[in-house]
């Protein structure tokens, strides 16, 4: 659909390079009058019975609840008609084969918006992985203010049922973050100017301790401000517990690596070959064909190396 209000940039051919001001008051109001002239194309009668319809069923009670284990429960994040911002329970496996699970609620999202006045959408939980044999207790909560990819983080504390005072409680953000150890984060936020790319995701990671301010986290890994986002996460998995940093150049291209003491050491395959790291085990998913040492990998393929593998790179 082509919009009535182009407006070239002098500077170069591309009449729609005024629209990547994504907080611009003018590509915003474009992209408003577009949503509208699509609504009035579609919105119906024939639309809002299949809306209807479609609600029906996404509230439907009879629903398999998925869930993800972690140490001896199973936790579920669960909306319906009575609940629509959702509640995050869990329950153990014995009862989760009931017809009737029992479900503990640990946060009603519904509960909390309403007492701190702010529309939360739920974002997920992220825990910390114990060390010590005991069970899983401190999790991540992001929550968006309004559904969008800025987030809260904040720490919870699932034996408590409450936010940890003077817990990690980083602000709204599009923030990138993942546990470094039970008193660290790896964040990747808005820390102010420069540390943003172009398309708004954060371009530095920072480790930040307990107990310390925001603007006091160390500098870790960056990126130029060019690409799109960076990233760090933590294994937790024992006995493989390493960070990863991922500099993601655009949606097809990326640059994977690992820390060896003092420095990050690049996974040597081309940027479009999707990277991931299993225990002893570097997985390859290239998009292209690439060659290496005479031997020619296809694209769509899955491809493994054994950290004791001369692939460079894989001393995983």
């Amino acid at each position: 659909m082509t919009s009535t209000t182009q407006q070239p940039d002098s500077a170069t051919d591309d009449e729609f390079l005024w629209l990547e001001d994504i907080y611009g008051q003018k590509p915003l109001e474009w992209v408003r009058s577009q949503n509208a002239v699509t609504e009035a194309e579609l919105v119906n009668k024939q639309f809002l019975a299949d809306e209807q319809r479609l609600l029906e069923v996404l509230d439907s009670t009879d629903r398999i609840p998925m869930v993800v284990k972690r140490g001896d429960h199973y936790y579920n994040f669960w909306r319906d008609r009575e609940h629509p911002k959702g509640l995050w329970r869990r329950t153990t496996w014995e009862s989760y084969l009931t017809d009737a699970p029992d479900w503990d609620v640990l946060l009603d999202v519904d509960a909390l918006a309403a007492a701190e006045g702010q529309e939360w959408v739920w974002g997920g939980a992220m825990f910390l992985r114990p060390t010590d044999g005991g069970p899983y207790r401190r999790a991540l909560i992001a929550l968006s203010p309004d559904g969008g990819d800025a987030q809260r983080y904040r720490e919870y504390d699932v034996v408590d049922r409450s936010f940890v005072e003077g817990g990690f409680d980083i602000p709204v953000a599009k923030s990138r973050i993942s546990w470094a150890g039970p008193d660290a984060l790896h964040v990747g936020t808005d820390f102010g100017p420069g540390s943003m790319t172009t398309s708004s995701y954060p371009r530095t990671v920072r480790t930040l301790r307990r107990g310390e301010p925001l603007e006091s986290a160390r500098l870790y890994f960056e990126i130029p401000e060019t690409s799109m986002m960076a990233v760090v996460v933590r294994d937790q998995t024992p006995g493989f517990e390493r960070d990863i940093a991922a500099h993601i150049v655009d949606f097809y291209s990326s640059r994977t690596f690992l820390r060896r003491g003092d420095e990050w050491v690049h996974i040597d395959v081309p940027d479009d070959v999707n990277v991931s790291l299993h225990r002893e085990w570097l997985v390859l998913r290239p998009r292209t064909d690439f060659e290496l040492d005479g031997v020619t990998y296809r694209g769509g393929s899955l491809q493994a190396a054994h950290s004791r593998t001369s692939w460079p790179g894989s001393a995983l």
